[in-house]
């Protein structure tokens, strides 16, 4: 068996030019936000989960609160969810505006594979994070460092609910997990890393 001797593993990148915020509002705790292309499998049983199972357990505790599923080539199955308390947007031209006025992020995916841009986004923006295991998986933090991993339905739901009712929490989650793709995902720490790589090989 041939085996690689030289591998190096480089995340995924963030660009912190436009997926930055100056000072998120977080006393605002009435809208939570779904990202990606809508035409997407994960993505269409992730946001019908979500709605279906997960969001009324939320909206028993914060009546008020919204869910915007944001994201280009929304399929019929997705259209179908929006009402007066799910708002499906379609093709948005910065959506960097929805991380500005969201929450909470929420990715409950139950499939799909690779890390997850849309949380990697959500953290550069500041804002708190409830994802999935898989939404999670790869991106080399602690639960709690701007994202929280929950894998059951009520887990999930409880979460959420417990991030809406403190700011505080808001703040401090999506504060750290600021700092976490400041110095892990900025493409300019990649570069310097794969420069790095390029360097060690170089001089063996």
């Amino acid at each position: 068996q041939h085996g690689f001797k030289h591998v190096r593993m480089l995340p995924n990148g963030v660009d912190l030019e436009t997926f930055s915020s100056e000072g998120h509002d977080y006393a605002h705790n009435q809208t939570l936000l779904f990202t990606g292309n809508m035409n997407y499998a994960p993505n269409v049983d992730a946001v019908q989960y979500f709605v279906k199972e997960i969001f009324p357990i939320i909206i028993q505790k914060f009546p008020k609160t919204r869910f915007v599923i944001a994201g280009q080539k929304p399929v019929a199955a997705v259209k179908a969810l929006a009402n007066d308390k799910v708002e499906v947007t379609g093709f948005v031209e910065n959506i960097a505006d929805c991380y500005q006025t969201a929450s909470v992020v929420v990715a409950p995916l139950r499939f799909g594979a690779g890390t997850q841009n849309k949380v990697l986004e959500a953290l550069a923006m500041g804002v708190p994070v409830v994802c999935s295991d898989i939404g999670f998986a790869g991106l080399n933090i602690h639960s709690g460092q701007g994202a929280f991993c929950e894998t059951n339905t009520l887990d999930f739901a409880q979460r959420v609910i417990q991030l809406l009712e403190s700011e505080t929490l808001r703040k401090e989650t999506g504060l750290a997990g600021m700092q976490k793709i400041r110095s892990q995902y900025d493409w300019d720490v990649l570069t310097q890393k794969l420069e790095s790589y390029f360097t060690e090989l170089l001089h063996e």
